[in-house]
């Protein structure tokens, strides 16, 4: 008993250095002065009845020895009860830190999740957004539309297809307003050559016009010329009768 009592009492002695608490430092340094108090009155009431002071022993027990050893058990339930309530707290914000920890990872996580959604949703409009408006202008140009505006912004990728669009639709408007020029030129020449070929078909009806004329003469002057040879003729016959 004697070494469990040593052992007990060096317990409480490397108890009483951890503890940092005022309330347990003070039940930790109440609990050994009650337990030599018993072990005193222990020590009384064995010498007592080795002297044969039996009146003694039961004083020592009943005046010393008891109310010594409520006061250690008192001692010691209030030292395990305050090391218990401190357990509990501690649990309780052992809990609360686990909570917190919990809500922040949460609040964490959905966070980065919606960081990550708008970037995605910024690269994706960064990425779309130029291939519909390059979309819209190959529609345009396609149509004949060579004068609707195109909006580059960035350096990248789109951003070079919407330069090469800008591009091609300059160099097919220079080409389109050549051709119209060459068409302009082609449609003057074939009314310059209408007009041509009007006043030559013109000339070639009056030309014409004046050839039957002279032909008609000339048949007038046949006519006249047989009629004269036919006079002269009928006036040899009659000079010769």
């Amino acid at each position: 008993m004697t070494a469990a009592l040593k052992t007990g009492a060096e317990l409480q002695k490397n108890l009483g250095a951890r503890l940092r608490h005022p309330d347990g430092r003070r039940l930790a340094d109440e609990l050994p002065r009650t337990q030599r108090e018993w072990m005193q009155a222990q020590d009384d009431m064995r010498a007592a009845r080795a002297a044969n002071e039996a009146t003694a022993a039961r004083r020592v027990v009943n005046d010393r020895l008891t109310p010594a050893a409520d006061r250690y058990r008192q001692a010691g339930t209030a030292l395990a009860d305050w090391q218990l309530l401190q357990v509990r707290e501690m649990r309780t914000r052992v809990d609360g830190s686990f909570r917190d920890l919990y809500i922040w990872i949460v609040v964490t996580t959905l966070g980065a999740v919606v960081v990550a959604m708008f970037i995605a949703w910024r690269i994706t409009r960064s990425v779309t957004d130029p291939l519909k408006e390059a979309t819209a202008a190959a529609q345009r140009i396609g149509a004949g539309d060579l004068g609707g505006t195109i909006h580059v912004r960035g350096r990248d990728e789109t951003a070079d297809l919407l330069s090469a669009l800008i591009k091609a639709q300059q160099a097919l408007a220079v080409t389109v307003r050549q051709v119209r020029s060459g068409v302009e030129s082609v449609a003057l020449a074939s009314r310059e050559i209408a007009q041509g070929n009007a006043d030559l078909s013109a000339r070639t009806e009056q030309q014409a016009s004046n050839l039957q004329q002279t032909a008609a003469s000339m048949e007038q002057m046949h006519s006249a010329v047989k009629n004269t040879a036919e006079s002269a003729r009928q006036a040899r016959q009659l000079a010769s009768s």
